[in-house]
This record gives structure tokens, C-alpha cells and sequence, in this order.
């Protein structure tokens, strides 16, 4: 058990206990949606409310994707204000959904605490496909989404 607690420790990011990249590489499955977030404005918050203010934020940002996402989804701090979500047997119209969720959750921030918008890239790994072409996929249209404008969604 301890061994056990040990590898969860050290495979996953602390501020947001999401799994860390080199985990999600190693977990990624065959055939899966892949979503590519990034935090609108996150150097806006940690240099006008402070790092702490950032940190909570990384924070509630990883508990909305656990209440809007599937248990049996890998959801991943990627880097600093980025997060991806690897859902296997996800289609477009309940990636969609939950992207929705998601928004919504985050859309009445609590008191002293600053909104949280983001934008979101999506592509799809076939069976057998590689999935760092699919990461970069997904990540070439969340800055597609990006020049679209705060909280935009483009599919690779």
C-alpha cells in the first residue's frame, strides 16, 4: 500500500493532484478524443492577485475538469496553465457537452476569487494512430481557438 501511495505521489502534479505528462504517455490509450485547455489571462491573475491567487486557481480549474469529465478519463496538467483530457469512446457532441460543463462550473467564481475562462483545441487518435501527432493536433487548434478570441473551441 505504501509503494502504491508512493507512485500516485510521485506521478502527479501537487497543486491540482492531476497526472503528470510523462504518466499521460505511458496511460494514453488507443483510439481516444484528445482536449488541449488553456487558461485565458493566467499571467494577468498571478500578477494581479499573486501567485497564491494563481495556484487556487490551477486548482479549482482541475476540480471543474474532475466534476465535468469521466472517471475513466486521463485528465492532465500539461504545463503551467495548460491541461489536457484524453477520453476514450468520447464523441464530438459529448466532448461538446462537457466543455459546457465545464464553462459552466467555472462561470461564478466565489467571492475575491477572478473568473477563469479558457480556450480548447480537441483531436482525435485513431487505433493504432501516434499520439503525440494528435497532441500536437490538439494543441495547434487551442491556439486556433486562442485567435478566435477568450473562451473559443476549434477542433483540429
Amino acid at each position: 500500500m505504501e509503494l502504491l501511495l508512493l507512485w500516485r505521489w510521485s506521478t502527479t502534479v501537487q497543486i491540482t493532484s492531476l497526472v503528470m505528462i510523462a504518466v499521460f504517455f505511458w496511460r494514453l490509450p488507443l483510439g481516444a478524443t484528445l482536449l488541449f485547455f488553456d487558461l485565458d489571462g493566467f499571467k494577468e491573475i498571478n500578477d494581479r492577485h499573486g501567485h497564491a491567487a494563481g495556484d487556487e486557481t490551477l486548482r479549482r480549474f482541475a476540480s471543474a475538469l474532475r466534476e465535468s469529465f469521466r472517471p475513466s478519463d486521463t485528465l492532465v496538467r500539461y504545463a503551467g496553465d495548460e491541461f489536457v483530457v484524453v477520453a476514450s469512446g468520447l464523441d464530438a457532441a459529448s466532448a461538446a457537452q462537457r466543455v459546457a460543463s465545464l464553462r459552466d462550473r467555472l462561470r461564478h467564481p466565489g467571492a475575491g476569487e477572478p473568473p477563469v475562462s479558457f480556450s480548447v483545441g480537441t483531436a482525435e487518435l485513431a487505433p493504432g494512430g501516434h499520439p503525440e501527432s494528435a497532441l500536437r493536433g490538439a494543441d495547434e487548434a487551442m491556439y486556433a481557438a486562442k485567435r478566435l478570441g477568450e473562451g473559443a473551441r476549434a477542433r483540429a
